[in-house]
């Protein structure tokens, strides 16, 4: 298999993120009052609405919907003032009612972007750009004297509710391959859960990288998750397809499930990169599927073919009424919002002389 700068020689990599955050600052869940406490004893924050017992109703949280909306403004989303709930319906031991609550094609925050600095080792991934000085631009990409900006979209971020926890016995490190038998901890179940999902305009794992470690000193700042990889309480999808240099049809798309650290944000997308190119220059297909990175073995295995909406069945939740969102209330989230990463950076260069790279590792 060729490495990766010799790939994104021939190929473009076209990568889109789904980043998932829970929303561990709050006190209860999205539509119950159970309390939010990681660790705790098995089964021991549950109740009829969050196990989706006959009759139990839900009632949201305004705390998490503030949150979301706080998500929105710090990203450069537009605020939906009008929007609604849909089940998501799928069968899985880990989601007791066998749907989850989540938002449709409107969602609470809708077209933002982040622009992400990419200097150093990192920026030398990106080929296409060798040739231009800088203040000239390619594609969504400016050229600094130390690298380059990328502008990259968000689509949306979405607020829907986390899925319990499945512990598999027996099997290797945890996995559900060659479990005797598995468990489940439905005390997550229900947590008020926020999607970023970004437009396909990632083209190497470093950004893909850069994008995520961006966004979580975001949510830090702003208040609304510890951001624990370890804990679960970020995780992100990778998707991503190949083209041919030159060529702006997109190929077909493979997803990398739950990637729990940004080295194996990277090194996924490295591998599925490297892996797509190998079977298309030797005549194969590439198939839209779900894929798990396996960071003992250093490659990706599949775990299903993929779902499509239509799988899914969404339609409007009955039991809770659509959102409309005052400009008050969101003028009051507003002025919730602190100093932000990027404005820090910039007065810490204009007070102190510093250079952007230097200002931005400081913060």
């Amino acid at each position: 298999m060729r490495k990766l700068e010799e790939v994104l020689k021939d190929w473009e990599a076209v990568i889109g993120l789904e980043i998932h955050a829970e929303l561990t600052t709050l006190n209860t869940k999205m539509f119950c009052g159970c309390k939010l406490e990681f660790g705790a004893d098995p089964n021991t924050h549950t109740c009829p609405v969050c196990l989706g017992l006959p009759g139990a109703l839900p009632v949201p949280n305004k705390a998490a919907i503030e949150s979301i909306v706080l998500a929105g403004l710090a990203t450069n989303c537009d605020i939906e003032k009008h929007s609604m709930f849909y089940r998501k319906n799928y069968m899985y031991p880990d989601m007791a009612k066998n749907f989850q609550t989540t938002q449709g094609p409107v969602a609470f925050c809708m077209r933002g972007h982040l622009d992400l600095d990419v200097d150093g080792p990192a920026a030398k991934e990106r080929g296409d750009i060798a040739g231009l000085k800088p203040g000239e631009t390619c594609e969504n990409v400016t050229v600094t004297d130390s690298g380059y900006t990328a502008h990259v979209g968000i689509t949306r971020i979405h607020m829907e509710e986390d899925a319990g926890k499945m512990i598999h016995i027996g099997g290797d490190e945890g996995r559900i391959a060659g479990a005797t038998h598995s468990l489940v901890d439905y005390n997550r179940a229900g947590t008020p859960l926020i999607e970023l999902v970004t437009e396909p305009d990632l083209r190497t794992p470093e950004e893909a990288r850069l994008f995520m470690q961006k966004l979580r000193q975001i949510y830090l700042a702003i208040g609304i998750s510890d951001c624990s990889m370890e804990e679960g309480s970020m995780r992100c999808d990778g998707n991503v397809s190949l083209r041919r240099r030159g060529s702006t049809k997109l190929g077909v798309k493979t997803e990398l499930k739950n990637m729990n650290s940004f080295k194996n944000l990277h090194d996924g997308l490295a591998y599925e990169i490297c892996r797509q190119a190998e079977v298309l220059e030797e005549g194969g297909q590439i198939y839209q599927e779900t894929r798990h990175w396996d960071p003992t073995m250093k490659h990706t295995i599949v775990m299903r073919v993929k779902e499509t909406a239509d799988d899914y069945r969404l339609f409007p939740e009955p039991d809770l009424a659509p959102y409309d969102l005052s400009d008050e209330f969101i003028e009051g989230v507003r002025a919730k919002l602190p100093e932000l990463p990027d404005q820090k950076a910039a007065r810490f260069a204009e007070e102190f002389g510093l250079s952007a790279y230097d200002a931005r590792h400081l913060v």
